[in-house]
Formats: structure tokens, sequence, C-alpha cells
């Protein structure tokens, strides 16, 4: 990245603007929430005793590398990030080489997986609910699009100059680096283009649940949270074009770095809130919450249990059970088919059992 910044005579107020305390907190607020809605997936697997599986091992690497970039994110500010690039130049000179090797070299490296793991995590649940044919494979070449954008970014970052110290020394006798900046901002695309199809991927399995509009909004506001970091891919692509760390290294690149762990914490939280619904149902039991992560309300008095399921591609038919009479029948059919959870259970190919239980008066 060859610098446009010419540092030259400033004013005493330009060169003591500082934007080092928000990226600090947002780092911080960023480790809290990571670890929190991780922890939260761990014992939600725990607690439904499922296996530890490659899906797992790949949330936690996006754990331990988001973790590692908020942190790196802090250790930044020491270097001078967030700073008037002049001030440290003139007051700091020794902390260009640092700052440079770190904000140029370590955080974008990070970050290159830090965004992919998780959604790699993520398809990889999707593998083991989807069974038709051209969702999985669609699964697979989005696994392997994400794997491969980390790695070519991760190389192109490493290799950006011909020697390390030309990026932040663009006079350098023989320096030469590549235009990694707009590299870094244009790789959002990637990010973009990969989300939106994962939000469409679930849509046509949603469509064909034989149930209630309401469960199936339940359901698909399941699978979209799973895209919440679209947004924020959007965002930070925005910003790294409104504010290209060219202007001003140091003190843009605090901007820049703030959206970098915003973005790979959201990817992070997201990817986690798929698998958090047992454990959020014990915590917290408000409507809002029981309709996005699991579609189950308690009604109090209820004693039979009943089960349900149907074979016929994606269904949710309702079977009879026990000593009805058809008051509570019906109630059933309209309310407890809204208020159950759906369990989508693999039978064989192009098939899904949908599973729910009930309880009636």
């Amino acid at each position: 990245m060859a610098s446009s910044f010419h540092p030259t005579a400033a004013s005493h107020a330009f060169l003591s603007q500082n934007d080092s305390t928000s990226l600090v907190v947002t780092a911080i607020v960023f480790i809290v929430l990571e670890t929190i809605f991780y922890g939260l997936r761990t014992l939600s697997r725990y607690y439904q005793k499922i296996p530890f599986g490659w899906e797992d091992a790949l949330m936690l690497l996006g754990w331990v590398t988001c973790l590692t970039l908020a942190a790196d994110g802090i250790v930044s500010v020491r270097f001078g990030t967030g700073q008037r690039f002049l001030k440290v130049i003139q007051e700091h000179p020794e902390k260009i080489p640092l700052w440079g090797r770190n904000n140029l070299y370590a955080i974008p490296m990070i970050y290159c997986f830090a965004v992919n793991l998780p959604k790699m995590s993520v398809l990889g649940l999707y593998l083991g609910i989807f069974l038709d044919k051209w969702s999985r494979w669609t699964c697979w070449i989005l696994l392997f699009v994400c794997g491969a954008s980390g790695i070519v970014n991760f190389f192109t970052v490493a290799f950006q100059c011909n020697t390390p110290e030309a990026i932040w020394s663009p006079l350098l006798p023989g320096g030469r680096c590549d235009n990694v900046d707009a590299h870094i901002t244009y790789s959002a695309i990637v990010n973009i283009l990969t989300d939106l199809v994962m939000i469409i991927l679930p849509i046509s399995l949603v469509k064909k649940l034989q149930v209630t509009k309401k469960v199936k909004i339940g359901i698909a506001l399941t699978f979209l949270s799973a895209s919440i970091g679209l947004i924020t891919a959007i965002a930070r692509f925005i910003q790294f074009i409104k504010n290209p760390i060219a202007e001003d290294p140091t003190y843009q690149g605090a901007k820049l770095i703030i959206w970098i762990v915003v973005e790979s914490g959201m990817y992070l939280i997201s990817g986690c809130l798929l698998s958090c619904r047992p454990v959020l149902n014990k915590i917290m039991s408000s409507d809002a919450v029981s309709t996005i992560f699991s579609t189950n309300r308690s009604a109090s008095g209820r004693g039979t249990k009943a089960t349900t399921g149907g074979t016929s591609g994606i269904s949710g038919h309702q079977g009879k059970t026990g000593n009805t009479t058809e008051g509570p029948k019906a109630r059933m059919d309209e309310e407890s088919v809204e208020g159950g959870y759906y369990r989508l259970e693999p039978t064989k190919p192009d098939k899904i059992y949908v599973k729910k239980q009930f309880s009636i008066v």
C-alpha cells in the first residue's frame, strides 16, 4: 500500500485528534460478546448431547481468530493507531515499523480467516440439514469459495510487498507494493455474495414445510439469524471506500479496524445463534426470543404428549393420539402447531422428516 499522506504543518487541534478509545471499547465489547455467544453455543450443543464435529472445530477456530483480531486491535493502539499520522511520525517515529507490521500485515491476515471460519461452520451445519442434491452441492461450493477466499487473501497480504519495509516507507529505494488497500476493500464483495446465497439456500426448504405461516416465519428467522454478518459486511465495504487508509494511515486505521472487528464478530455471533436455542429458551422467556429461536411457547396445564410426522417431501402432518375430543383436537390444530418446535430429521435422500411434539389439554 503506497501512502499518499504527506506530513505538513498542522494545528494543535488537528494533531490532538485521537480515535483510539473507540477502537479499544469496540474491541473489548466484541471480545465479551463473542465469548458469551460461543459459550452459549457450546452449552447448547452439550445440553443436546450433540457430538463434537468438524463444524464445531471450525467455530472454535473462528472464535479464537476473532478474539485474536480484537485483541490485536487493542495492541495496535500502542503503536499509534487512532492518532494523527503526522503526530506519530514527529513524536514517535520508532513506532511506525511496529504499526506497519501489525496493522498492515498481522491484522489483515488474521481477518482473512476470522470472517470465513464461522461461515464455513454454518455451512457444515446446513449439510446436516439439507439432503437434496442441489442444496448440498451449493453448500460444498460455498465451503470451497470461503476457504479459498481466506487462503488467497492471506497470501496476498503476506506477499504484498517485495520487502516489508516498503509498505510504511513508500520512498524506500527498490521498494514495491501491490494495492492491498483496494484488495482488502473489494474482498468484501465475496463475503456479500456468499451471504446472499446462504440467505436464499433455506428458502425452498421452508416453503415446502406444511405448517402454518407463523411457524414458517419462525423457522425462516432462525436461518436468517446466520446471515446477520451480511449487514456488517456491506457497512464495512462502504466504510473502507469512504475512509481510505492512505489519507491518514494511523488515524483512519482505527476506524477501519473497528469495522473489521465488528464484521468478523457479527459473523461469529450470528453463526452461534443457530445453535443457541435450547440455552436461550432457558435464560430468556420473552415471546420475541421464543419466536425467533424456537417458535416454541409454553402453556400451563398441559399433559398428554403426542408426536406427529410425515415423510412426503417436507411435511408437518398431524396424527391422532390419546383419547381426545373434537374440541381439544381443534385447539391442537390451531394452537399447538403454531407453538411447537419443528425438528428437521433426515430420513433418506430428497426427504426430510418433520417431527413435532405438542401437549393436549
